[in-house]
């Protein structure tokens, strides 16, 4: 090998050492874009594979455990997600930031755990965070949402139906809203409203066994007794095939005189 090729491999590589250099300064911030990139493509096991990596090469960035966080719960991996949410509430006590960006991430962080609370169905949690989440951001849709069907499932129905109606003026989701503010009327005996929100939410879910459950309840408390059996027919066929479906769907086949009919379903919800 001659003296010039010698330099020039040798340049070659100090170029190269240099440019690794460069890259590496770039790499969490790089690798946090790639996973924020993929979370929202859907790939979110690729995208946990790439914050994980963006946290072992910087630690302190608040961000990537929020995004991580959010990752988790794609997963299902709760209590994981959980940890990092708890983490980054903490850590903002004691991280001077700009008063915007941490108001940013505290909502971020605060819905994230009301997420898990629903899932879980931990409503005490869920009321608390949405509590935390209203100081910050007065008129935050979800933390109306959420907060109502925490009180909803603590049966505290006027207080659930106050939040629901304003989270379903607030929203520009309302269709997420509605089922839950038509149980929330239904329990107060609103039952003309509570139809309108079940006859939209029907079409909007028509394979939501549960949902025409409830809307069959309803009809029956308006005694329209065809509409409720049409309706618990159609939760028994997308599945819904427990001991009070059978009951009420008999207790409408009484209503309108089906009498032996009513009797083999009070039978089969015994059996059940």
């Amino acid at each position: 090998m001659t003296q010039n090729s010698e330099n020039a491999q040798f340049q070659g590589v100090k170029i190269l050492v240099k440019e690794d250099f460069m890259e590496s300064s770039k790499t969490a911030r790089e690798l946090y874009q790639t996973s924020y990139d993929c979370y929202h493509t859907g790939l979110f096991e690729t995208s946990l594979e790439w914050i994980e990596q963006a946290i072992d090469a910087n630690n302190k960035e608040l961000n990537y455990f929020q995004l991580r966080g959010m990752i988790l719960i794609k997963l299902n991996l709760y209590e994981k997600a959980l940890k990092d949410f708890d983490w980054v509430i903490q850590r903002l006590a004691n991280t001077k930031l700009f008063v915007e960006e941490e108001k940013l991430l505290q909502v971020e962080a605060l819905l994230g755990r009301i997420q898990i609370y629903f899932q879980q169905k931990e409503y005490e949690g869920l009321i608390q965070d949405s509590n935390a989440l209203l100081l910050i951001q007065r008129n935050h849709w979800q933390a109306f949402f959420y907060r109502g069907i925490g009180y909803y499932f603590n049966q505290t129905y006027a207080q659930a139906l106050n939040d629901l109606d304003m989270a379903f003026y607030l929203s520009n989701q309302q269709d997420k809203v509605r089922p839950f503010r038509a149980l929330a009327y239904f329990k107060h005996g609103k039952y003309a409203l509570a139809q309108k929100d079940f006859e939209i939410a029907v079409k909007q879910k028509p394979h939501d066994g549960v949902l025409w459950y409830n809307y069959g309840l309803n009809a029956y408390r308006m005694q329209q007794f065809e509409l409720a059996l049409q309706n618990f027919d159609q939760a028994l066929r997308l599945g819904l095939a427990t001991s009070q479906t059978y009951l009420y769907k008999g207790k409408a086949l009484q209503q309108l005189g089906r009498y032996t009919e009513a009797e083999k379903c009070r039978l089969k919800a015994q059996e059940i």
